[in-house]
């Protein structure tokens, strides 16, 4: 009984730590789209290119491929919805761009179509509720 207690919090423990790796190679990804987003790239590209930066950071710290696609879907999904705040859109249409920035993201990561679509959703979410946050 006390092994398997121990092992749960192994096993917790090692989840928390991947999950910090995964939000900061999400972090990796939003910092690398500033400069082209100020260069005035489209959404669409600024987006994929956090995704890319993220997954990329995320394999290299030894995430798995699902991993480095939920912090790709959550980096591009947050540019994609951080500029669609900026641009005074309603909730519907913030979540819309989200989710789909994110859903590119995933997929461009090697996601299949199913768990992209998931991970889509949460990124979507996750940009609804910060949106309301900010106000």
């Amino acid at each position: 009984r006390q092994l398997r207690e121990e092992l749960a919090q192994r096993d917790e423990a090692s989840s928390e730590r991947h999950q910090g790796v995964q939000q900061a190679a999400a972090a990796q990804g939003v910092a690398a789209a500033e400069a082209p987003l100020k260069a005035g790239k489209p959404v669409e590209e600024v987006a994929a290119i956090a995704g890319e930066v993220a997954a990329k950071a995320a394999l290299s710290a030894g995430l798995s491929r699902d991993q480095a696609g939920a912090a790709a879907a959550e980096a591009a999904g947050s540019v994609a919805g951080i500029i669609a705040v900026d641009a005074g859109l309603g909730a519907e249409l913030i979540a819309e761009a989200a989710g789909r920035a994110a859903a590119r993201a995933a997929t461009a990561a090697g996601l299949t179509p199913e768990a992209a679509a998931r991970t889509a959703a949460m990124s979507a979410g996750k940009v609804l509720i910060a949106a309301a946050e900010r106000g």
